[in-house]
């Protein structure tokens, strides 16, 4: 992406909500099931670190792999779910990233 790129993607990542699918007990009437998202959910995050147990790392590789499959819907869709990525927060994400890189303070 770039260093100033990797700069705004980073700083709206901890401007938004986590894109990682965290799973709530509450929702799950089957303990096992519950287990089966949680690991889900962790295996996304595992992927997207690239296995450098880094935060920021995995949130910088989420976005780079989402961005990098174009604006298709079934192609970020496929990134979603492989990457335990919540739909409705990465778009968000999109848009302050967007917004922030078009602003007049950015260039």
């Amino acid at each position: 992406m770039g260093c100033a790129a990797d700069v705004v993607v980073m700083a709206t990542a901890l401007a938004s909500q986590d894109p990682f699918l965290m799973p709530a007990k509450a929702w799950f009437k089957d303990p096992v099931e519950h287990a089966f998202k949680m690991r889900e959910s962790q295996a996304g995050r595992h992927a997207a670190d690239a296995a450098s147990l880094c935060e920021a790392t995995a949130l910088r590789n989420a976005y780079a792999q989402w961005v990098a499959v174009g604006p298709e819907r079934e192609q970020r869709t496929a990134v979603e779910r492989r990457l335990a990525l919540h739909w409705q927060r990465m778009r968000a994400w999109d848009a302050l990233t967007v917004e922030v890189r078009a602003s007049p303070f950015s260039s």
